[in-house]
């Protein structure tokens, strides 16, 4: 390759770096998820495996730091390690596509880097402690005829389409002098493209509730990391129960409190539930707590536990948080047994953990297809606020349940079962919400669609190993005249 030729591929990495930096995390610009592979490909295509990968980590590492370095909380070296180790993960796609791609037909090629995009966002969330986080298809929940694509077969289908987008792009351009064969890859995509939205906008037309229940979300006048400090916790505690009081008596079938609200010591935990159940059977209101557990006053070893007191004041389930969050407190927390609550209130079956839980493949899939809505307490953070209220939506759709996302320090938010924000963040938010569950298939198959891509590029892998035969032409014998 010459230098001007370099110099050139250089730029281009540059720029795809640039877009990537706003294609997911903190700043997130939808349109950037789908451009900033569609350069990266044609980066790592036009340089040998080895330089190309290098290059892609020199000019992406950057990029990882200013989108996710705030989202992780992560400081000093920690920064720079991590964003090395995670910006190499997430280009194994693209060294896959450039391994692969040279020796399969052009047009088989082209599933090269969408099926690698698929398997290894599939394989961090069954690894990482963070779960789903990063996947590429939280991008997209703007869209909502896109988005339903999630609800057949799971948020993989979009992660898919942002793939295949940027290898048939690419593939285009390698044909580019084969017009009618250029026009193929761009052909097939679009047709499955329109055929994902065209169902999107049939879900989006059918029914999307069993009814309306008058619930409300109560957020504590303290935050920023003082909600744990047992010194601030009687004046966070008199006004949340004064809250959940005034909202039963505006109507409120169920007060949802956020996870983190308060921290309470072990030792008063019983009285201050009791507390909560007096109201609960006094109002005829369902409430859910999230507080912080402190075994001793001075201890930092904590639970984070959620109880769902019933409207005659009985505890209908009484969990704890099972996924820490890396840093502070995976630490310090005392995970809870895998298991999400459950309970059958008057407005249907209610199901609900900690979000971070239910960020968390495991987690999500307890939900059953008959509930009527889910209850995801969050504490978050401005850097993820945004981005964390995408993935809510995205699970609310995919499972065809109606979410409410109470949360400290982010964006408390309710979705419907078709992933319409129904709730606009307020300090104390009172929300008629679409409840009962709109049927989809991604809880009866699970992540086939993962499974299937894994699959295909290990096809596409032994395929390209396959030697390739020389083209041998058997002289025809001549006829005698």
């Amino acid at each position: 390759m010459g230098t001007i030729r370099f110099i050139a591929v250089l730029m281009l990495a540059i720029v795809a770096a640039y877009v990537a930096a706003f294609a997911n995390g903190r700043a997130i610009v939808p349109i950037a998820a789908w451009i900033a592979p569609v350069l990266m490909l044609r980066v790592t295509r036009s340089l040998p495996p080895i330089l190309g990968f290098v290059v892609a980590l020199a000019v992406m590492t950057p990029a990882w730091i200013f989108a996710w370095s705030d989202a992780f909380r992560l400081h000093g070296l920690m920064v720079y390690l991590s964003a090395l180790v995670m910006t190499a993960f997430t280009l194994l796609p693209y060294l896959a596509d450039r391994l692969l791609n040279p020796r399969l037909p052009r047009l088989a090629a082209m599933f090269v880097f969408p099926t690698a995009l698929v398997a290894g966002e599939w394989c961090f969330t069954l690894i990482s402690p963070l779960g789903s986080w990063g996947a590429s298809a939280y991008t997209q929940t703007d869209f909502s005829w896109l988005l339903q694509s999630a609800a057949f077969g799971g948020m993989w289908t979009i992660s898919f389409l942002i793939g295949w987008f940027a290898g048939a792009l690419n593939s285009a351009w390698e044909l580019r002098a084969q017009r009618r064969l250029a026009l193929v890859p761009l052909g097939a995509f679009a047709s499955v493209f329109l055929l994902a939205i065209g169902a999107g906008a049939w879900r989006l037309s059918q029914p999307n509730s069993e009814g309306n229940a008058p619930l409300a979300m109560a957020i504590p006048q303290v935050a920023n990391m003082q909600n744990f400090s047992l010194d601030y916790a009687p004046p966070i505690r008199a006004y949340m129960f004064a809250q959940t009081d005034a909202l039963a008596h505006h109507g409120a079938q169920l007060v949802v409190w956020p996870e983190d609200a308060l921290a309470i010591v072990a030792a008063d935990e019983e009285g201050f539930i009791n507390q909560a159940r007096e109201l609960a059977a006094r109002d005829r209101t369902a409430i859910a707590l999230s507080y912080t557990m402190r075994f001793t006053p001075l201890s930092l070893r904590y639970e984070n536990k959620s109880v769902l007191i019933s409207a005659a004041g009985a505890i209908a389930w009484r969990i704890s948080k099972t996924f820490p969050v890396p840093g502070a407190e995976e630490r310090n927390m005392k995970p809870g047994d895998g298991q999400i609550g459950a309970a059958t209130l008057p407005l249907g079956l209610v199901q609900g953990a900690t979000a971070f839980d239910l960020d968390h493949r495991a987690m999500m899939r307890q939900v059953g297809q008959s509930t009527a809505l889910v209850l995801a307490p969050s504490d978050d953070w401005p850097a993820v606020a945004d981005l964390h209220a995408r993935m809510m939506r995205m699970r609310a759709v995919e499972y065809g349940v109606p979410i409410l996302k109470p949360t400290l320090n982010g964006a408390s938010v309710a979705y419907d079962g078709f992933g319409a924000n129904v709730a606009v963040p307020a300090q104390a938010l009172r929300v008629t919400m679409p409840v009962g569950a709109a049927p989809t298939l991604y809880p009866r198959i699970g992540d086939l669609f993962a499974w299937l891509c894994a699959a295909a590029l290990g096809v596409l892998g032994l395929i390209s190993a396959l030697p390739k035969r020389p083209l041998v032409i058997t002289p025809q014998p001549v006829a005698a005249e």
